[in-house]
C-alpha cells in the first residue's frame, strides 16, 4: 500500500457550485489485466474496482456495462444507479474508491472462469444535489470485501457476478 496513492483527500465542508460532473479520466488497464491468466483475473479485479469509482465520479456506467455481462444483475443495479445519480444531476463529492486486496478462490484456464474474493474501502464522502446542497454523508469505509466472478469472453475479462462475500 502506497501512502501517498492511499491517503484520503479531504472532503470540503462547503458546498461545490452547481455543475455538471466534472470531466473523469477513464481509468487505465494494468499490465496485466487483459490476459486470460490467474494474475489477469487479480489485475482486472483492481481494475474493476477504478471502474466502479469512475461510474460514480463521471455520473457514466457506460464504462461498467462495457466490462460486465448482460446476465450479471448486480451490476445492471450498480449501472442504473448511477444513471440515475445522473438524471437527477447528483454528485458524489469527495468519493475515492481504495483497491485493498483480491484472492483468487479458483480459476478454470480451459473454461476461462475465475472466482475471486475483492476487498476495497473508501475515505468519508458526500452526495450533493445539482444546487450543492448536502443530501447523505458516507461514513468512510477502510474494508468492503465482496465476490467477483469473471469470464473470460471476446478476449477480454468481463465480470459475471458481483455481490457480498459469503
Amino acid at each position: 500500500m502506497d501512502p501517498a496513492v492511499d491517503a484520503a483527500p479531504a472532503v470540503p465542508e462547503a458546498p461545490p457550485a452547481a455543475a455538471p460532473a466534472p470531466a473523469v479520466p477513464l481509468p487505465e488497464f494494468y499490465r496485466d489485466e487483459g490476459e486470460r491468466t490467474p494474475e489477469g483475473a487479480l489485475a482486472f479485479a483492481s481494475y474493476f474496482v477504478r471502474v466502479l469509482e469512475h461510474a460514480s465520479l463521471a455520473n457514466d456506467s457506460s464504462l461498467l456495462r462495457s466490462v460486465s455481462l448482460e446476465n450479471c444483475t448486480h451490476c445492471l443495479d450498480e449501472a442504473g444507479d448511477e444513471d440515475e445519480d445522473a438524471a437527477r444531476g447528483e454528485v458524489s463529492d469527495g468519493l475515492r474508491l481504495l483497491f485493498r486486496e483480491a484472492t483468487l478462490h479458483s480459476y478454470d484456464a480451459e473454461a476461462g472462469t475465475a472466482d475471486l474474493d475483492l476487498t476495497y474501502g473508501w475515505p468519508a464522502w458526500r452526495l450533493r444535489d445539482s444546487s450543492g446542497e448536502l443530501l447523505e454523508e458516507v461514513e468512510a469505509v477502510e474494508k468492503h470485501h465482496t465476490r467477483l466472478y469473471l469470464m473470460w469472453v471476446e478476449g477480454q475479462w468481463k465480470v459475471h457476478w458481483f455481490g457480498p462475500a459469503e
